[in-house]
């Protein structure tokens, strides 16, 4: 029976898969800059668990050094790819349709914890599309502010 289980070391896990021929230990991360994933087989350290596991802690700590996690507020402000690409990440161009008219918005958005979406929106027709604009890069300022205290 297969099986992957937990090891004292963080992201390294002790892998047992006899259809796949693997016996050994996994070195496992995934991030948003790359991902390790990497089999250490016993057979390679001549059965002696403590030399594979410990060279896959050490592929899995150098790893996690290079590629350190971001926290949310910071993921937050990485550029994407999006439909309005002139406009900064978490801002774009809204649309709404009532009783036949159109009406133009600017829209921040930003997620103060997890599960969590919060949205401004600012009208070209009341403020022009300069001072909405502005208004929404400061209110998502100030949101993302609010991720960082958090």
């Amino acid at each position: 029976m297969a099986k992957t289980k937990k090891t004292k070391f963080p992201y390294v896990y002790r892998a047992v898969y006899p259809k796949e021929y693997i016996d050994g230990y996994i070195a496992k991360i995934v991030r948003k800059s790359g991902r390790l994933f990497t089999v250490f087989q016993l057979a390679e350290y001549d059965g002696n668990h403590d030399k594979c596991v410990k060279a896959a802690a050490k592929v899995a700590a150098d790893f996690d050094k290079k590629h350190p996690k971001l926290p949310r507020w910071q993921i937050a402000q990485l550029r994407r790819d999006k439909k309005d690409k002139d406009l900064p990440a978490g801002i774009r161009r809204v649309t709404k349709e009532v009783n036949g008219k159109k009406y133009k918005f600017i829209e921040a958005s930003w997620s103060p914890q997890p599960n969590v979406q919060k949205k401004r929106h600012f009208a070209i027709d009341k403020y022009g599309l300069k001072k909405a604009l502005a208004l929404a890069l400061a209110e998502r300022k100030t949101g993302l502010a609010e991720m960082a205290n958090r």
